[in-house]
């Protein structure tokens, strides 16, 4: 069995089941595939071509309609060269339509010294859209930079919540919404948020976890003049304050102190807060959505969160899946990011089907947050206009010790991204708190990475 093979973790047996099937199976299903493929001989003449490709096109051209006639099909420019021997990107010529992103090119050849070509692959990369969870509409929003956010999915185990949030959405209803980190959790308040009669008024995302509880206190509810040494004179208004008749959203609530729990507590009920050294209650009218990715219930137990406060914030709740259960959200995502990649920079590069399978494989246990780094990572070392797997500067050591390790490790290859991807963060940032804010971590875990990987 071959690398590839390996690669693809397949049995001998299934690769004969394949192997064994009729052309005319595979030739059926490429006809029903949305994506446009051409298969070219050496020359330039049209050895196939699905339905799809004739949407790709504003005018048909003269070959592609001698094709669908079942005459000769010869294009007077194929895009490609004779001497074609590696995969390669190109952008969409003028007669296309602008639903077309990039094509992708790849060569087959006979034998493995790439000397006599086979056919030629060509594959139409169309610009997809996002849909809202409803299907009316692309959901988008603008963040705080200007740029245009989604939330991407289509799995059911993904959207399910999302359609429950956003039938509630127009009520003031507290929101509590449970999951592991880096499910995406503050993107989903921001957009209930946005959903929401609130949308045009601010929105407010804490990190209870990564701000100590004393200053945390100071953050939410302001400070009266001179409420402590160092307090500014003219004192402070609060989040809670700033973003009256909007949302605030406390992520990690699990991490808050019993005292400041209290006046959550009665900020939810009364609609009113103290600032820290006031004395005058101060009217707000605030919709509180809260997260967490601990057990609030087991903590109610060890005493160590107010069950009156549990009863109150999970008024309605919502468990955000991991990545790893809703897998048919992977590949959209990964295209997604890449597509931000490529507008940024202005590049055109594509993911190799295999790299696809290989983000599939994964279990993902840091969610969403790690799979967008990953991606970021795999974009910047890639050399080429197409993204293998094998780019990684780690795979490529692997490769050194083949006869070793054959298959790809890639628990060791993510493993490799994090350490690099500290190391640089705390070169450059030289704190463990500027860590955390550089890659979108909590204090602790950057913390716990720096020994980790910073302290050899």
């Amino acid at each position: 069995m071959n690398k590839h093979k390996n690669h693809l973790n397949f049995s001998e047996d299934y690769w004969e089941y394949l192997y064994a099937m009729p052309d005319q199976i595979f030739s059926d299903a490429l006809d029903k595939l949305y994506l446009g493929i051409i298969v070219w001989d050496a020359c330039g003449t049209v050895l196939f071509a699905n339905p799809a490709v004739r949407k790709c096109y504003q005018t048909e051209p003269a070959w592609l309609k001698a094709y669908y006639e079942n005459k000769p099909a010869q294009a007077e420019k194929p895009p490609f060269s004779p001497e074609i021997r590696e995969p390669f990107v190109l952008k969409p010529s003028e007669d296309m339509t602008s639903a077309v992103q990039v094509r992708i090119v790849r060569p087959v050849f006979s034998d493995e010294e790439k000397t006599q070509l086979k056919f030629v692959i060509e594959l139409f990369q169309e610009n997809l859209p996002y849909l809202d969870v409803d299907g009316s509409k692309e959901n988008l929003r603008t963040d705080k930079d200007g740029e245009m956010q989604r939330i991407v999915g289509r799995s059911l185990a993904f959207l399910r919540p999302l359609i429950e949030l956003k039938k509630i959405a127009d009520s003031n209803m507290p929101i509590l919404l449970l999951g592991e980190s880096g499910v995406g959790k503050t993107l989903i308040a921001q957009y209930v948020h946005d959903c929401s009669p609130r949308k045009d008024q601010r929105f407010f995302a804490v990190n209870c976890g990564a701000i100590p509880g004393n200053l945390l206190e100071a953050e939410l509810f302001g400070y009266a003049p001179g409420a402590f040494t160092d307090a500014s004179k003219a004192g402070r208004q609060g989040i809670f304050e700033i973003a009256d008749r909007g949302t605030v959203f406390l992520d990690e609530i699990g991490d808050m102190p019993l005292p400041l729990q209290v006046k959550i507590l009665h900020v939810i009920e009364n609609k009113s807060l103290v600032p820290v050294g006031g004395r005058e209650a101060i009217h707000v009218d605030v919709r509180i959505i809260t997260a967490t990715n601990k057990n609030l219930k087991e903590m109610i137990r060890k005493n160590l969160f107010r069950s009156d406060l549990y009863w109150r914030i999970s008024t309605f709740y919502q468990t955000i899946p991991p990545l790893r259960e809703r897998k048919e959200d992977i590949i959209p995502l990964a295209h997604f990011y890449l597509n931000q990649l490529n507008e940024k920079y202005g590049t055109h590069k594509v993911f190799d089907y295999a790299t696809l399978y290989t983000l599939l494989d994964y279990d993902w246990p840091g969610n969403v947050r790690e799979f967008r780094h990953v991606v970021e990572r795999m974009y910047f070392l890639s050399r080429k206009s197409i993204i293998y797997f094998p780019d990684f500067e780690m795979v490529q050591k692997l490769e050194e010790e083949e006869e070793k390790a054959p298959e790809y490790d890639f628990e060791f290859i993510l493993d490799a991204i994090r350490k690099h991807l500290v190391r640089k963060s705390y070169a450059e940032n030289k704190t463990s708190h500027r860590v955390a804010e550089d890659l979108s971590i909590s204090p602790s875990k950057a913390y716990r990475l720096i020994r980790k990987y910073c302290k050899d």
